[in-house]
């Protein structure tokens, strides 16, 4: 379901994000446009009655004509410069924003300081100071001589630039308050990692395909009971809570047993108890079948545990940093003596090891009882067999030996081979036929 609604996210936010920009964009283009056909509008009436005001008195300087230009760049408030040149003649008037009419700001065909022909004229002003955004339009004046009248002007002022762009700004703030909603929503429920000292690295490696169990295992048929003590709980006098934390006096070890049967979950650890594994698991895997998922089984033991200080602690300790990463208390296990043991359905072998690879850089940069603990980890998975719980476990019980054997601190996976596996089980049955 949060998958699903990541995915939704995720195409909504590039979808939203896009239209964003796109509007603003729009909005910008809509009012350069509008304002590029005013001006133009505005531009040619000028012209019109400058164009009189010459003819009625033929000089750039009379009070008619300069006043009217003057007038016309004070009231347009994105006007910056009014000009008339002749491709031939030069700059013949010229004035600017601030009212001071000079050409100094221009290069023109005459070069002020001597009087001479610029050669680098190409038949029209290069205006030097002008606004970071701006455009040029100019009119024909007159036919004879060939005279244009030419504005530059600024087509978005900053106030319309500024109120789009709050417009844009208002919508990606929508959009952030969406994406923190929802980012809410897909993270809940996961798993809350403690923070940890940065220290120490990674150095397990998984086994290659058939590293062992060349051979599946056989097919358990019987009807899943209630399983014997396992070997390190045979006692029934044995004080026992957890993985070697004491029950108060009066309890024997069956006792316990049969309360934690009742409650499903270890009172020291909150883990479920080994004698629910096997039910627990086979129901995963009959789960995941159904559904063509695979499942991953694994066992995690803690290094060197007899020669640990507060042992019983530190047990205690790593149980609640996996409840802390594997939020799902049914699917988590305690596993014999220092051993813990962990489902994780709907997830690829591959999946798996990364999981555990994080798991176990938890582990090695954490401080315990003021001790570094080290972990060894075996995994196993369906992956696409149709097998008992006990054949899954005992795959990663091999794993997490082979990983001890490798010098602890390592994670050991199981690969099986599905095809051998159903060839092995075809002649099995053609054997007993």
């Amino acid at each position: 379901m949060k998958k699903a609604v990541a995915i939704t996210y995720a195409t909504f936010s590039f979808i939203a994000f896009t239209a964003v920009i796109f509007v603003t964009g729009f909005l910008l283009y809509e009012q350069y446009d509008k304002n590029r056909i005013e001006f133009l509008n505005r531009f040619e009436g000028i012209r019109e009655k400058a164009l009189a005001w010459y003819t009625a008195d033929p000089s750039f300087e009379s009070e008619s004509f300069s006043g009217g230009t003057a007038s016309f760049l004070r009231a347009e408030e994105r006007l910056f410069i009014v000009s008339l040149y002749s491709p031939r003649q030069g700059l013949l008037y010229s004035i600017e924003k601030t009212g001071k009419n000079s050409p100094s700001f221009l290069k023109s065909r005459i070069i002020p300081d001597t009087g001479s022909l610029d050669p680098a004229w190409k038949g029209e002003p290069e205006y030097k100071r002008l606004p970071i955004h701006f455009q040029r339009m100019k009119l024909k004046f007159s036919l004879e001589p060939e005279l244009f009248l030419e504005a530059v002007y600024t087509p978005l002022t900053k106030t319309e630039i500024s109120l789009v762009i709050k417009w844009g700004l208002f919508g990606l703030i929508v959009w952030l308050m969406l994406s923190i909603i929802i980012r809410l929503f897909i993270s809940g429920g996961t798993r809350n990692d403690t923070p940890v000292r940065p220290a120490g690295t990674f150095t397990g490696e998984p086994l290659p395909d058939g590293f062992f169990g060349e051979e599946p295992y056989e097919i358990q048929t019987e009807e899943i009971t209630e399983p014997p003590l396992p070997a390190h709980r045979q006692s029934e006098q044995k004080e026992f809570t957890g993985a070697g934390s004491r029950a108060p006096e009066h309890e024997t070890y069956e006792a316990v047993r049969h309360k934690g049967a009742r409650d499903l979950f270890s009172p020291a650890t909150s883990l479920g108890w080994e004698d629910h594994l096997s039910q627990r698991l086979q129901f995963e895997i009959n789960r995941t079948a159904s559904s063509n998922q695979d499942l991953v089984m694994v066992l995690i033991g803690i290094d060197n545990y007899t020669n640990l200080l507060r042992g019983e602690s530190i047990y205690r300790n790593i149980a609640r940093c996996i409840l802390d990463n594997f939020p799902f208390q049914d699917l988590a296990f305690e596993y014999g003596e220092a051993r813990f043991a962990i489902i994780l359905p709907d997830m690829e072998l591959h999946n798996g090891i990364k999981e555990m690879e994080l798991f176990q850089k938890k582990i090695n940069q954490s401080m315990f009882e003021d001790q570094h603990v080290t972990v060894s980890i075996g995994l196993a998975s369906r992956n696409g067999r149709l097998l008992s719980g006990t054949i899954l476990i005992n795959e990663a019980v091999k794993a997490l030996e082979k990983a001890i054997e490798a010098g602890r601190n390592k994670i050991i996976a199981f690969k099986s081979d599905p095809e051998k596996y159903r060839k092995v089980l075809s002649a099995k049955m053609d054997r007993k036929k």
